[in-house]
């Protein structure tokens, strides 16, 4: 297969010159296709590393197999310049196969073979990712505040803003200065998470002080009033949105100022928002109701205690309720979801006609049918 390479854009990735123009144009709806920058940078990287897996080998990309599949995840292991993790390479394979998948989904492709290629096996209940103790996210956050430079104002304004409500560094670096504001007497800040959901997260007010003191520089320095600033909530000296790469680098700098030994990142500031919150004894339903964390038992960890508030989706709020309708006695009753209904005194489940409530299994019939009766309307 011919090594040559073509770049049709710099956002695009570089495709064989032997691929055909239609998979060509695929791939880069592919990759458009999902929402996140994120991720279609990652997307592009791996696929990019089996575009040249495929070229050194002389392989055909449209003629894979699984066994190609297998050598590929040998091959990417053994040219990495460190040893990949298990999720990683888990990640890769992933990638290849959603992208054969595209392809078939749009008939470029009779079907995809490479879907059952091997993968290694991920520990879902088990993460890798440190979190710091109470003494050190309390040296961490004086380190921001101690930091020099012209921008120590917006470093302590990240790392709060991290530390102290738990949002991703993706989120926190791509807010807008029009993404704050009030709510019930407190600052509030508006994020996209991932999915694409939309909530308001409260600030608590020292992220609140942090994130003032630094708008009000930032409006000096550019010779504007407070309220018309706009642009990203923490910009670079020339305005553009900050890059993850060098919020990286500065979480690692500071921890190393701060005499933190272990490898920190900022998803790292993330767990041990949650991780400080669970010590502080938060329940994990006001864990999951007020953060962006869900509440699966591989990310328990990380579930917090949040300062905001969340939307509650609309789907499930539907079904809560048609569980509490199915309940005769749901004054006295305490919902437990999957399990459905029972009441306060414990009482063992018996038909609805006894007045006590009833089961898992039949509350969800009754939910099925009241959405039934719903449709029929």
């Amino acid at each position: 297969m011919n090594a040559e390479l073509v770049v049709v854009r710099s956002e695009d990735v570089a495709l064989p010159l032997d691929l055909p123009p239609i998979v060509r144009d695929l791939t880069r709806a592919w990759l458009w296709s999902f929402d996140s920058k994120n991720t279609r940078e990652t997307y592009e990287r791996y696929i990019r590393r089996w575009f040249e897996f495929c070229t050194e080998t002389g392989l055909d990309p449209l003629e894979a197999r699984k066994p190609h599949g297998d050598v590929f995840s040998r091959w990417f292991q053994e040219t990495a310049r460190r040893p990949p993790k298990p999720k990683t390479v888990a990640l890769v394979l992933s990638t290849v196969s959603s992208w054969y998948e595209y392809l078939h989904e749009t008939e470029a492709l009779d079907a995809n073979r490479f879907k059952k290629t091997r993968r290694p096996e991920v520990p879902r209940k088990h993460s890798e990712t440190v979190a710091l103790s109470k003494g050190e996210a309390q040296d961490l956050l004086r380190a921001a505040d101690t930091d020099h430079g012209r921008e120590r104002l917006r470093t302590a304004a990240l790392i709060r803003l991290l530390l102290q409500t738990g949002v991703r560094i993706s989120d926190a670096i791509n807010a807008q200065t029009d993404d704050l504001g009030y709510a019930r007497g407190y600052r509030t800040l508006r994020i996209t998470v991932k999915g694409g959901d939309t909530i308001t997260r409260r600030l608590p007010v020292e992220t609140t002080h942090a994130l003032d003191v630094y708008l009000a520089e930032r409006a000096r320095r550019e010779g504007v009033e407070l309220q018309d600033l706009t642009g990203p909530l923490l910009a670079t000296s020339t305005g553009k949105s900050w890059s993850r790469s060098k919020a990286f680098e500065l979480v690692r700098r500071l921890a190393k100022q701060a005499g933190i030994t272990s490898k920190v990142s900022p998803h790292s500031l993330r767990h041990t928002y949650a991780s400080l919150a669970q010590e502080a004894g938060v329940s994990m339903r006001q864990i999951s109701s007020t953060s962006t964390m869900p509440t699966c038992p591989r990310r328990r960890s990380m579930c917090t205690a949040g300062t905001g508030w969340r939307r509650t989706p609309r789907k499930w709020w539907r079904r809560c309720w048609s569980r509490r309708l199915a309940c005769p006695d749901r004054e006295r009753a305490r919902w437990t979801g999957r399990r459905g209904c029972i009441t306060a005194a414990r009482s063992p489940r018996t038909s609805s006609s006894s007045g006590s409530c009833v089961s898992g299994d039949a509350a969800r019939e009754s939910s099925h049918s009241s959405r039934s009766r719903t449709s029929e309307r």
